[in-house]
């Protein structure tokens, strides 16, 4: 065998050839024994990758929703809790005041200070802590 250049083309060419063959052999024998019609090339590895991080994407998207959801239920809970606590207070406060003037000629008072300031925390409670997890939790993407 020469090693002229048109010798060594043809060698290579043949090469190609068996290569070829054997590689569609291969894969023949890969889809008897496991059912596939081919060996993973380098397209069907990369949209496996690309399937791999869809998945992974839409994951953290749910359980931040999920997330999100026990947020927004944990703080209706606490605002609910902190109003009726309000409520049943300032309604206590009325009828003790009320029930002591008539029976007793006593004045049963809470100073304004007091109320003014529970008032006040109240409301900014109500205003601030939803404003401060939803502007956290629910960002603009």
């Amino acid at each position: 065998m020469s090693n002229t250049p048109k010798d060594i083309e043809e060698a290579l060419s043949q090469a190609r050839v068996q290569t070829q063959a054997m590689l569609q052999k291969i894969r023949e024998q890969a889809a008897q024994v496991k059912g596939l019609e081919d060996i993973p090339n380098e397209t069907t590895i990369t949209e496996i990758e690309k399937d791999r991080a869809d998945t992974l994407k839409n994951d953290q998207t749910e359980k931040l929703m999920e997330l999100q959801e026990k947020m927004f239920d944990w703080v209706k809970f606490v605002v609910t809790v902190w109003l009726g606590f309000i409520v049943v207070f300032l309604c206590l406060y009325v009828f003790v005041n009320m029930y002591l003037n008539v029976t007793t000629g006593k004045i049963f008072i809470v100073d304004k200070e007091i109320i003014i300031t529970l008032l006040a925390t109240t409301t900014l409670n109500i205003l601030g802590l939803p404003f401060v997890i939803t502007q956290y939790l629910f960002k603009p993407s």
